[in-house]
C-alpha cells in the first residue's frame, strides 16, 4: 500500500533517528512519546520503524488493546513472537543472532519467558520454580535480559504502542526495563494518549518513569 510522506514531522523523526544511531553505539534509551488522539504517535513510530530496516536494525512491535480479555503481558507477548519467528519482516539470521529460544536457554530464562509467551517456549512453563512477587521479578528480569541479548549484534528498536491500554503488568515490565537499562544497544519508543485519566494505564496505578535513572526518559510530545 501508497504511504503518504510524513507532512511537518522531519525534527522529530530526525532527533528519533539520532537516538536511534546512539543506541547502536551504545547507548540506550527510553522515548516517551504522548500526545492527542490522532496526532500521529503511532505513524511516528512507523516511520521510525522503516528508518530502522533501511538501517538494517531489527524492530519488534507490541501494541497493547482496549479489551478486557487480552491476557497479561499481551503487548510483551507480541514481541517476544515476534523475536521468535521473525525480526522486521525478515527471518532472524541464526548466524546473527540465533533463535531466541536457544539465546533464552543460554541465558537460563526460557521457562520465564515460557509465562509471557507459552507459543514461543512450548513445554518450558512447567519449569518455573516459583510463584508470586518473585516470579513476577524473573520474568521481568528474563524480558530484559533477553533483550538486551538479541540487541547485542545489529542493535534492537522496540515500539510500545498505545501503552494507555496496556495492562499493569505490561507497564510494570517497561518500568523494570527503564530502571535497568545498561550500556548497549537498544532504543525503547513508547506511544501513548496523555488525555487518559490516570496518564499511562487509565489509572491503573502504574508509571514507566517512577524510580528512572536520574536522566529520566526522553520525551517527544505529538500534539
Amino acid at each position: 500500500m501508497p504511504r503518504t510522506a510524513l507532512v511537518g514531522r522531519d525534527g522529530e523523526l530526525a532527533t528519533l533517528a539520532g537516538w536511534l544511531d546512539a543506541a547502536g553505539d551504545g547507548e540506550p534509551r527510553l522515548v516517551l512519546c504522548g500526545g492527542e488522539p490522532g496526532v500521529g504517535k503511532t505513524r511516528l513510530a512507523e516511520e521510525l520503524t522503516r528508518v530502522a530496516r533501511d538501517r538494517d536494525v531489527p524492530v519488534l512491535w507490541g501494541r497493547a488493546v482496549e479489551t478486557d480479555g487480552a491476557p497479561p503481558y499481551w503487548p510483551w507477548r507480541q514481541m517476544l513472537r515476534a523475536a521468535g519467528w521473525e525480526t522486521g519482516d525478515r527471518p532472524v539470521p541464526a548466524e546473527e543472532s540465533g533463535s531466541v529460544v536457544r539465546v533464552a536457554e543460554e541465558l537460563g530464562v526460557a521457562a520465564e519467558l515460557a509465562l509471557v509467551a507459552p507459543e514461543v517456549f512450548p513445554g518450558r512453563a512447567d519449569a518455573a520454580a516459583v510463584s508470586g512477587p518473585e516470579q513476577r521479578f524473573r520474568v521481568f528480569d528474563a524480558v530484559n535480559r533477553l533483550l538486551r541479548g538479541l540487541a547485542v549484534s545489529r542493535g534492537l528498536l522496540l515500539v510500545l504502542d498505545d501503552l494507555h491500554w496496556a495492562d499493569r503488568a505490561s507497564v510494570l515490565l517497561l518500568g523494570h526495563l527503564a530502571r535497568d537499562l545498561q550500556p548497549g544497544r537498544l532504543l525503547v519508543l513508547v506511544t501513548y494518549r496523555d488525555t487518559e485519566p490516570g496518564g499511562y494505564t487509565r489509572g491503573r496505578g502504574a508509571d514507566p518513569r517512577a524510580g528512572d535513572q536520574p536522566a529520566g526518559p526522553s520525551r517527544a510530545r505529538r500534539g
